[in-house]
């Protein structure tokens, strides 16, 4: 009998089931001896042997009463039954519940954030009017819908939820460009942060609505010791003067939570409100943070407006000036020369059949094309577009390397010196000038025109006043190819001397820097006070021991016997950067220097695209947002 108990206390025996449950069928009569009383007696427990009776042990534990008890016990002690688990597995289904509708609603927001993306990256607008049924966000979405049953239930079903919400308003659209711009934002200054140092560019340009709009750009080297350039802002510029741009950035720098600190170099087009030295932006940010942030400018600003000094310095005088296909590319302009010189002969041909059509072109136009196809056969166009098309190639190639991210300023440095040493020789091939010379000759003998001839024409001898020079007849004659070789060796002179002044300007700013890691790298370049000059480079909180900086430096040159470019070097530099920190971080410094201010260009193209002729009406939050997105 498992269930009898006995109490030592009442000296009396008790059924553990009954005791439990009193209150079964077949109990209604009964007095409760095995669940409250107890028994007592004794006597008769186990029944009589002799006349086959069931005792009371056996005469209980088989009862109705105590198979009822036995069972509601049975029943008492399955979980499932209990009235808190019931509860429990209600709550546990509703949470299962949640968890379900939750994981829906997270999918579908994940794709409509995707097409915001999407649109966002491409410049597309998202929609026309505030209810318009017909944008680019509704439409697309739609069209997943079709492809995705979880979109279209998710939309089909919104009549279900409350207020029907489908998060396809427009402020469901202005909420998931903030968020995607906030999540970008936030990963851009945690990289940043990291690196430890950072150099801006700025630029400004106007937008349709004719307001002036501040770029600002950083460039850092991440963890892996690649250099990125990323825009975090780009905002409207109401005081153009240096203080104004300065106030702009160090806000933009603030804006984004980033330590002015860090700041280690700046880079800004030629103007004189960013570049000046003593009212630029660049000298009032040194200003404000009191201490020298080195500035190095735009090194494809400036070869190309040395391009514009070196044509200006010819006296050939050409009434043509070919239109440059791009605005904002500084490599169209050769492209523009390319597309003339190419085509020539079809433009010659047109423009023949338009002098001689009388029935379709009026007067004025037939004589504007006669009188643009006589100048464009004249030996000063066909000379000079030969002379430039060499030139400007160069140049091209030169701007597309200055123009890459990955590219640090020494690397750039060495570009520029071998572009400039190219050009120089150029220059100083007077055999190759002839040759050039007498191409054109005979490129305009297929078009009937004498070059010598329209030479005298055109450049004939002119003599000064006898009151002026009585032996003015002594003054010398210059030869076809003598004035040709003049005036282009004019526009070399100028723009190797320009070229030449700003590659020791540059030199010039980081030479600490650019000595200690230029090609090839030797220990004798090390010097205790090039140590130090270089280190002042460093921000504030970097405290570096010299000889331990100096230290680490030979041994990283004895890993680089081998390189050629300072990219290289910065290779190296990055596989030891554990057992080098210190060299690492010199290094990591110069590779953080700013070549051009393409990347601020760039956002520039965005903004062209972003903020067109319909949509000049949009925030400045918005295009920020929409502008970080996009790049």
């Amino acid at each position: 009998y498992p269930h009898l108990e006995y109490s030592t206390a009442k000296d009396a025996a008790y059924c553990f089931v009954c005791s439990l449950f009193p209150d079964v069928a077949g109990r209604q009569k009964s007095k409760g001896y095995w669940n409250e009383i107890g028994v007592t007696g004794w006597k008769k427990m186990k029944g009589s042997s002799g006349l086959n009776k069931m005792g009371k042990l056996q005469k209980h534990f088989t009862s109705k009463a105590h198979k009822s008890a036995l069972t509601d016990y049975c029943n008492y002690m399955k979980k499932s039954n209990n009235i808190d688990v019931m509860l429990d597995k209600t709550v546990r289904e509703r949470k299962i519940q949640e968890e379900s509708n939750q994981s829906f609603h997270k999918e579908v927001i994940c794709i409509l954030l995707d097409v915001t993306k999407t649109l966002a990256r491409q410049g597309l607008a998202f929609r026309g009017k505030d209810d318009d049924e017909n944008g680019n966000f509704r439409q697309i979405t739609y069209l997943l819908s079709r492809h995705c049953p979880l979109l279209k239930k998710w939309l089909d079903d919104s009549c279900y939820r409350p207020y029907h919400s489908t998060y396809l308003s427009p402020q469901s659209q202005n909420e998931f460009i903030t968020i995607l711009a906030s999540s970008v934002n936030k990963i851009i200054r945690a990289k940043v942060r990291e690196s430890g140092q950072f150099s801006v560019m700025a630029d400004t340009t106007p937008d349709l609505s004719h307001t002036d709009r501040l770029s600002v750009v950083v460039r850092f080297v991440n963890n892996e010791g690649t250099a990125e350039e990323i825009l975090i802002e780009v905002r409207e510029s109401l005081n153009k003067t240096g203080v104004g741009m300065a106030n702009d950035i160090l806000d933009s720098l603030q804006k984004n939570e980033l330590d002015p600190d860090n700041f280690v170099f700046q880079s800004y087009d030629f103007a004189s409100s960013m570049s000046g030295v003593f009212n630029g932006a660049q000298q009032k940010l040194t200003e404000i943070l009191g201490r020298k942030i080195p500035y190095i400018p735009c090194q494809a600003h400036r070869i190309n407006t040395f391009i514009e000094h070196g044509c200006e310095a010819t006296d050939i005088e050409i009434a043509l000036k070919l239109r440059n296909l791009s605005k904002t590319r500084w490599t169209a302009r050769a492209e523009a020369i390319k597309s003339v010189w190419s085509s020539f002969n079809i433009i010659i041909e047109v423009l023949d059949e338009i002098t001689n059509t009388n029935d379709k072109f009026d007067k004025s136009t037939r004589n504007a094309a006669n009188s643009l196809s006589k100048r464009l056969i004249s030996v000063d166009f066909v000379v000079s577009i030969l002379f430039m098309k060499n030139v400007m190639y160069k140049i091209k190639l030169l701007t597309e390397c200055l123009e890459s991210t990955e590219l640090n300023i020494a690397d750039a440095i060495i570009f520029l010196s071998s572009t400039l040493e190219s050009l120089n020789i150029i220059n100083s091939d007077i055999d190759g000038m002839d040759n050039l010379i007498n191409s054109s000759i005979a490129f305009l003998k297929s078009f009937d025109v004498d070059a010598e001839k329209e030479f005298i024409v055109r450049h004939r001898r002119r003599l000064v006043p006898k009151r002026l020079d009585n032996n003015r007849d002594n003054a010398a004659n210059i030869s076809f190819k003598t004035f040709y070789r003049k005036e282009y060796k004019s526009v070399l002179d100028e723009l190797t001397s320009l070229m030449k002044n700003n590659l020791e300007s540059c030199i010039g700013t980081i030479k600490p820097l650019y000595n200690m890691f230029k090609p090839p790298v030797s220990r004798n370049n090390l010097s205790e006070t090039g140590i130090q000059d270089a280190m002042s480079f460093l921000p504030k909180q970097f405290l570096v021991v010299p000889l331990h900086l100096q230290v680490e430096l030979e041994v990283l040159y004895d890993q680089c016997k081998e390189v050629e470019t300072v990219s290289d070097v910065a290779a190296v530099s990055e596989q030891t950067n554990k057992m080098l920190p210190i060299a690492n971080r010199m290094c990591r410094l110069l590779c953080t220097a700013p070549v051009t201010v393409a990347g601020n260009e760039r956002s520039f193209s965005k903004l062209k695209l972003i903020k067109n002729y319909l949509r000049t009406t949009q925030s400045d939050s918005r295009l920020s947002d929409l502008l970080l997105l996009s790049t």
